[in-house]
């Protein structure tokens, strides 16, 4: 298969007004987001001078300061693969008016046992949400019931919920399952989110419109969703565990990188032909171009107005609408 710098670019569309180049980011990063660090993996796309990016291959982690340290007078939208908000229902009912302000007192009375997972269902409260800790016997309805909901609709956020999405996601307090999130997102909020909102960064779309904060300021952090963001650009792969399988979704990566005017170094080029070395690292890079692929125009950059609660404790993911 051909794979060269210049392959990404043919077919593109032309980089007019439409790239509104003076509010690109000067980098965008996905990151795989894991609780284990050596599952935790992400791409690196850079603003080149004519408003295209080039994308490298995916890489560990490692240090986090390196997803969050910038140059002076650099910009960069940093997405994770995490839930980056609460549902509302339960906001509610804990008494949560704005997730990022809350942040910062979550390891604080009463939350100070918000990280550990409930073994039974008598551990289940408010201030104790995620569960099960271990499989067996576990169920939905055990959860539901111990946070006091309706049902368990009411513990999905309104992006996660179908629609927006072609089938709703894993809450974020159910802690089973390949699908779970919730154990990644209380990482990712403890090592990540909250020492980066400290240190300055912006948390989309809580601190305003993603146009806006990539303007102005140097790190925007947003959710961002790998597989939703595969379906956006026409990327399917069966068993995603397979690198066969994922070898054969070249074509269909390639191809949206040439829609996003994105350019691949022969590293990212070599990964993207030979299937990545892993799950993660297929998803790191599938999720910087559904990125490139919002800041392009091709998909909503902001929520729907109609969801005012995804700018106070909901927030949202990236492109979905």
């Amino acid at each position: 298969m051909r794979c060269s710098g210049s392959l990404a670019r043919n077919g593109s569309q032309p980089l007019g007004d439409a790239w509104r180049v003076n509010v690109l980011p000067d980098s965008v990063i996905h990151a795989d987001w894991s609780v284990a660090p050596p599952n935790r993996w992400f791409t690196l796309a850079q603003r080149q001078a004519d408003g295209s990016y080039l994308i490298g291959a995916p890489g560990l982690v490692g240090d986090v300061s390196g997803l969050l340290d910038l140059p002076n007078g650099q910009r960069r939208l940093l997405g994770l693969d995490v839930t980056i908000g609460i549902p509302r229902a339960y906001a509610q009912r804990a008494g949560i008016a704005h997730f990022v302000a809350w942040l910062s007192e979550h390891d604080s009375p009463p939350w100070e046992r918000l990280r550990e997972i409930a073994r039974s269902t008598d551990q289940i409260s408010t201030f104790r949400p995620f569960y099960p800790a271990r499989p067996g016997g576990a169920s939905h309805q055990q959860l539901v019931d111990g946070l006091g909901m309706a049902s368990i609709n009411d513990l999905r956020r309104a992006c996660e919920r179908c629609p927006p999405l072609a089938r709703p996601a894993s809450p974020l307090f159910w802690t089973l399952g390949a699908a779970q999130v919730g154990r990644a997102s209380l990482s990712a909020w403890r090592e990540v989110v909250a020492p980066a909102r400290v240190a300055g960064a912006a948390v989309w779309p809580y601190d305003g419109s993603l146009l806006s904060l990539v303007d102005s300021r140097p790190l925007v952090i947003a959710e961002a969703y790998p597989a939703e963001m595969g379906a956006h650009l026409g990327i399917a792969v069966g068993a995603k565990r397979d690198r066969n399988e994922r070898a054969r979704c070249a074509p269909a990566l390639l191809a949206a990188a040439a829609r996003v005017g994105a350019e691949l170094t022969a590293a990212a080029c070599a990964d993207v032909a030979g299937g990545f070395a892993n799950d993660h690292a297929f998803d790191a890079f599938v999720g910087v171009l559904g990125m490139l692929n919002v800041l392009r125009g091709n998909r909503p950059a902001d929520p729907p107005a109609d969801v005012p609660q995804a700018r106070s404790v909901e927030g949202w993911i990236l492109g979905v609408g």
